[in-house]
């Protein structure tokens, strides 16, 4: 049975937002997807819905197993798991059975498959570690044929928890009812004074829509990094 949890923040208590310093990207991931709209309406009309249906709604937001947006990060539904945590293996290491053939295996555009030999480990560890090599090599090298063929480079991101904290503060906000003007008074009270709607709105609105991005699809990038983002001023918004 889920427990009743606490209302979400308004965006206007920075009270509501301690402890960011401690979150993993993981966290950071689920923090941004349980502020979706789409992935909140769809867990509030999962509730007669079967264990299928609800699975249906994980895979379709990168969920590997359904958890209620209302659920806290460690809850009744467990840790949540994205798909991009997960590699897709095939392995045959049953020497007793013959070799395996692998009759179709269909790469999405962008995907690589590279086959490893087990057995030169076996025969010395150091030949495992050039095949590890070589496949970093070889993964570099094709990223930068796609990039070319994409028109686009790989992009580097500095993540913080100051910026983080401040686009979920943002999409809090947004969801309790505050205009755009409103969030920029919010968020940056001091800046704010004296200021035209017009100049609050325009201070703020691209910092909303980086917040609206990672809530809708760029939260899936974030579990690929190890550790916490870094969080030498942790502050999520400005000080008065």
């Amino acid at each position: 049975m889920i427990t009743k949890k606490k209302p979400r923040p308004d965006g206007a208590t920075i009270d509501r937002y301690k402890g960011l310093s401690r979150w993993t990207y993981r966290r950071w991931a689920w923090e941004f997807l349980r502020r979706n709209n789409e992935f909140i309406e769809a867990c509030n009309n999962a509730k007669d819905k079967s264990e299928d249906e609800k699975q249906a709604i994980a895979q379709q937001f990168g969920l590997l197993k359904f958890k209620d947006f209302k659920d806290k990060y460690k809850g009744n539904y467990g840790f949540p798991k994205f798909e991009t945590e997960k590699l897709s293996i095939w392995t045959n290491i049953n020497i007793e059975e013959s070799p395996k053939r692998l009759k179709k295996i269909k790469l999405i555009p962008g995907a690589i498959l590279i086959r490893f030999d087990l057995n030169k480990a076996i025969t010395d560890i150091k030949a495992f570690d050039k095949q590890l090599r070589d496949a970093e090599k070889i993964l570099k090298n094709r990223l930068d044929k796609y990039s070319e063929i994409r028109g686009k480079k790989p992009a580097h991101f500095n993540h913080s928890v100051k910026t983080f904290g401040i686009y979920i503060r943002l999409l809090d906000a947004r969801a309790a009812g505050y205009k755009i003007a409103q969030c920029a008074q919010l968020i940056e009270p001091k800046k704010s004074e004296g200021k035209t709607t017009t100049e609050l709105r325009d201070s703020v609105k691209h910092r909303i829509k980086q917040a609206e991005e990672y809530a809708n699809y760029k939260y899936m990038s974030l579990p690929l990094h190890s550790g916490k983002p870094t969080s030498k001023d942790i502050y999520v918004g400005e000080k008065t």
